[in-house]
């Protein structure tokens, strides 16, 4: 639309401008304009001007010095002065706290702890409060116990609490630290198996998930626990949990010797326990539409502990005589998981853990846990891993960006090569790129954002817009030199010239992405990381492209020279070599 406005519509608005009388006065917009016009010009002939011919006269300088600035931005990233997550860490208007007790948990203790919670809520709700208003910064809170999400079972829970606006609440609390108050008054629950913090708007996925597969569960928990010990080192790292449910106590039943030679085996004995402790069905008695089983079985005062189970009568095969239950086998308590997990046949576990954003780097953090795992495993050579969830996620996303990064600079540098008719040029055009991205990166630390996904999706948003002032002052270059004028006072001309519709597209751009940068709601963070890439990155290209693009053109024009004038050479030498040659023969 932009282009069709420019080639259509624009030129019949200005043809039917109509020029200003000389001897009329001047409004104010018009002396505005003039001043401002005036100071442009003035700081390009006595700043702009001199400072580049200085630039240009001392190239390798200027070049060391903007290599090193981006060496040092570099460098902030690889120590984590600027930090990298994944996805940005946008606070939600709710927070909600899930609460997992082992599956032999019955209800009413599970609501208790839940009720427990709630009451934590109540306490931090009553401290973010106004007291003049008597508003508080939580709105509402919801307790729900046997249930958790769309799963309902005795051993869940959650308590979840509704916000105020982030601009209008008390204290200018965060959903965050409103999470981890809370979270700190709970405390430790005795024999929770799990117990996380929610507070975030985008994805439920932890951001650190660690998925391990093997044969030997055992030699996974040692891992898993290890692992644990390691999460705690790191600060900012909470809510470290894994995946197994120890869950539901069992008894098992081991023959002794003597039940062998009794002529009993373990399945006979077990289908005994079975049918005395949970029955078995006699008959089915038709009432109206419904079928009633009915099963035999011992009294409940006769099944109720575990000396009724060893005192249980257990008939031998081919004879009238019982022996009891003790006397032919060994009864021993044995937890099993409630729940498996496989991947292609093998058991795999996952440990998770929640980080803030703020103070936990999370790249290094992955980064170190990979190389603590690579030692695991020369231990238990048939463990493996993987990073799963957040990690993975933004490995697959960071893989495509690369794919889109590449495909954007081949698709810019053959449109650029087409018109200019040129292999070299475009480079030269598109040698302001990287340092805009530098630009982005600065930006991110300015504004305080740490680098994230969104973030980069502005970087290539950039890659187009940067190369855009480069080409109008290389193409200008171009027509000064088709003129007949000479290479530097083309160069320092044309960037003269061109100073003015150059900066004042960055400085309209940037204006145009200002009100998102200064937007405190809610739905303005999902934008600003995109909004940050493309306003300081565009700044900071546009200074890059008024000092190095003069500086690569006259190099590039040099190196081409110097190309041209070493393959003549060369070529003189071979036609010289082969010619003396040819003589020696004929001889």
């Amino acid at each position: 639309m932009s282009l069709v406005e420019s080639k259509l519509v624009l030129p019949s608005h200005m043809a039917h401008i109509k020029m200003r009388d000389e001897n009329s006065q001047m409004g104010w917009l018009g002396r505005t304009q003039q001043k401002i016009s005036r100071g442009l010009e003035n700081f390009v002939e006595f700043r702009y001007s001199p400072f580049l011919a200085r630039c240009v006269g001392n190239q390798a300088v200027t070049l060391t010095v903007l290599f090193a600035l981006s060496a040092i931005v570099i460098a902030a990233i690889s120590i984590g002065h600027i930090r990298y997550t994944p996805f940005p860490y946008v606070e939600s208007e709710t927070v909600s706290i899930n609460l997992t007790m082992p599956e032999s948990t019955g209800f009413d203790t599970t609501n208790q702890h839940i009720q427990t919670i709630a009451k934590h809520f109540k306490t931090v709700q009553d401290k973010y409060r106004d007291p003049e208003t008597g508003e508080s910064a939580i709105i509402n809170v919801l307790a729900t116990s046997g249930s958790q999400r769309r799963t309902i079972k005795p051993n869940l829970g959650s308590v979840r609490a509704e916000l105020q606006p982030s601009s209008s609440r008390i204290g200018g609390a965060t959903t965050s630290q409103i999470g981890n108050e809370v979270r700190r008054l709970v405390g430790d629950i005795p024999g929770a198996q799990s117990l996380s913090v929610r507070s975030r708007s985008f994805g439920d996925d932890a951001p650190i998930n660690v998925e391990l597969s093997g044969d030997d569960p055992e030699q996974m928990y040692q891992v898993i626990e290890k692992l644990k010990e390691k999460f705690k080192t790191y600060p900012g790292v909470y809510d470290i949990q894994d995946n197994y449910s120890g869950g539901k106590e069992e008894l098992t039943l081991s023959l002794k010797p003597k039940a062998y030679a009794l002529g009993l085996n373990l399945r006979d004995v077990a289908q005994q326990v079975r049918n005395a402790v949970f029955g078995f069905q006699a008959q089915r008695i038709q009432r109206g539409r419904d079928k009633l089983r009915v099963m035999v079985r011992y009294p409940l005062e006769y099944r109720s502990s575990m000396h009724d189970l060893n005192q249980l009568a257990i008939r031998v095969p081919n004879s009238s005589k019982q022996v009891l239950l003790s006397d032919i086998a060994e009864i021993e308590p044995f937890e099993s998981p409630s729940t498996l997990y496989r991947l292609n046949r093998k058991s795999i576990l996952n440990i998770t853990a929640d980080a803030d954003k703020d103070v936990a780097n999370l790249p290094l953090i992955l980064s170190e846990i990979d190389t603590y795992l690579k030692e695991i495993q020369q231990q238990y050579s048939n463990l493996r891993y993987r990073f799963d969830g957040g990690a993975e996620d933004a490995a697959k996303t960071n893989q495509r960006l690369g794919v889109g990064l590449a495909l954007v600079l081949l698709a810019i540098y053959a449109l650029l090569a087409i018109p200019f008719k040129s292999y070299g040029q475009p480079l030269i055009v598109m040698s302001v790129i990287p340092f805009g991205l530098i630009g982005a990166i600065v930006g991110h630390f300015i504004t305080g954002q740490n680098l994230s996904v969104l973030s980069v999706f502005g970087m290539l948003a950039l890659v187009g817009v940067m190369v855009n002032d480069s080409l109008v002052l290389v193409d200008y270059i171009n027509k000064q030199r088709q003129q007949g004028m000479e290479l530097l006072e083309a160069v320092l001309s044309s960037a003269a010239i061109r100073f003015r519709p150059v900066i004042l597209t960055s400085i309209t751009t940037f204006a145009g992405l200002a009100p998102i940068l200064l937007d405190g709601s809610q739905q303005a963070k999902w934008l600003k990381p995109m909004a940050t890439s493309l306003a300081f990155g565009i700044v900071f290209a546009t200074i890059i492209t008024l000092l190095i693009v003069p500086i690569n053109y006259l190099l590039a024009r040099r190196f081409k020279y110097l190309c041209i004038d070493t393959g003549s050479k060369t070529w003189a030498a071979w036609l010289a070599f082969w010619n003396k040659e040819d003589a020696n023969s004929a001889r």
